[in-house]
């Protein structure tokens, strides 16, 4: 299973201001506290994003961020697989490729809807001749995010989207995902609080 909960905090683009951007900030921060005994994944979408996170939190110590210089992604995600609790993984490709089974993640972050760059000149080339194909993608990158701690009808994590531009999505566009994914979304305007952990660390 996999509850899926949309928690309203500020909607995310290009020109969010500094004091959203803050919200933003400290909601993750919120969704961190109470499962410093447990490992998770913060889909960032960039690495813009992802700096602004590490740079800002107060559970930066735990976190491990990608880039060019320190390896790359997969050696980000197998130093995060081998690591102890607390941790947490920023990161804007692990969306698909990637399982974390059981304890290896026990929850999700999806800080921002991760929509395709509009510039693209492929994007704009395939939206002339179907209109949805960006949000098509869209929704397909999302569900993956959704997906990547939870590998089989026996595991068991959370999600958090933390962005408002999802009620657009999901009220627009919903046909375009899978009736499990709809199905899981809880509304809430508070943080749930932890649930017991069901999994054990390895070795």
């Amino acid at each position: 299973t996999r509850p899926i909960y949309f928690i309203p905090t500020t909607t995310l683009r290009h020109s969010t201001g500094a004091a959203d951007i803050a919200i933003w900030l400290r909601r993750i921060d919120q969704i961190l506290a109470p499962r410093q005994d447990r490992k998770g994944i913060a889909h960032t979408v960039s690495y813009k994003r992802a700096k602004q996170i590490l740079e800002s939190s107060r559970f930066a110590p735990h976190m491990q961020v990608h880039t060019s210089e320190n390896g790359g992604a997969k050696l980000a995600v197998e130093k995060f697989k081998m690591s102890r609790p607390p941790a947490v993984l920023l990161s804007p490709p692990v969306t698909t490729g990637h399982d974390f089974v059981g304890a290896l993640a026990e929850y999700n972050i999806v800080t921002k809807i991760p929509f395709p760059d509009s510039r693209d000149p492929v994007l704009a080339a395939r939206q002339v001749f179907d209109a949805e194909y960006g949000m098509y993608i869209t929704m397909q990158v999302l569900v993956q995010s959704a997906g990547r701690s939870t590998r089989s009808e026996t595991d068991f994590s959370e999600c958090f989207v933390i962005d408002d531009n999802f009620a657009w999505l999901i009220s627009k566009y919903k046909h375009l995902a899978p009736k499990w994914f709809l199905d899981a979304v809880i509304r809430t305007q508070t943080i749930p609080p932890a649930p017991p952990r069901l999994w054990k660390e390895r070795g």
